[in-house]
């Protein structure tokens, strides 16, 4: 057997593997690509069910409520918008009640 024939099926043994190597690597990017984001929606839901996401986002809605009373008229527009849109999901019932009346201001109620 020529040392040709025995370097091309080498080279051809070489070029399968590698391709069934990419093949499965794709695959697994494949899977990846369907499954991260659902364990990501997953983890982001478990995240904000914390207590402690509870506690920090009532803190922020509370220092926002702050700097709203204390903003002149141009800035307290722009601090309802942001209060508005970080808190649009949020029901009433997880806000404690003295945030109420900022909340429905920023909400335009």
């Amino acid at each position: 057997m020529p040392v040709t024939k025995i370097v091309c099926y080498g080279l051809l043994i070489l070029i399968v593997v590698l391709g069934l190597d990419w093949l499965f690597a794709g695959e697994n990017f494949f899977l990846y690509k369907y499954w991260a984001p659902k364990n990501e929606q997953v983890r982001r839901q478990v995240y904000e069910s914390t207590k402690s996401y509870h506690q920090g986002s009532v803190q922020r809605l509370n220092t926002l409520c702050i700097q709203v009373e204390q903003a002149d008229d141009d800035h307290k527009v722009m601090l309802n918008d942001v209060i508005n849109h970080e808190y649009a999901e949020w029901d009433l019932n997880d806000v404690p009640s003295y945030l109420h009346p900022c909340l429905l201001k920023a909400r335009g109620q």
